[in-house]
């Protein structure tokens, strides 16, 4: 998880879904409950759309 400026509570809420997804695969083992979470790379949306193409093509691995 990185963090961008002005997005404190974007980046607090992806790490409390990676921490609810790795508590709840840890409680669900028991019963062969597999738990995943999709956190998808940068899109194209309101958020993102005014970010400069430099900034964007060095978030993309």
């Amino acid at each position: 998880i990185a963090g961008n400026r002005g997005q404190v509570n974007y980046s607090a809420s992806k790490a409390g879904i990676i921490g609810a997804v790795k508590s709840l695969a840890l409680e669900l083992a028991k019963r062969k409950i597999t738990v995943n979470a999709v956190a998808p790379g940068i899109i194209e949306t309101q958020m993102t759309k005014d970010l400069p193409e430099d900034e964007v093509k060095a978030m993309i691995p």
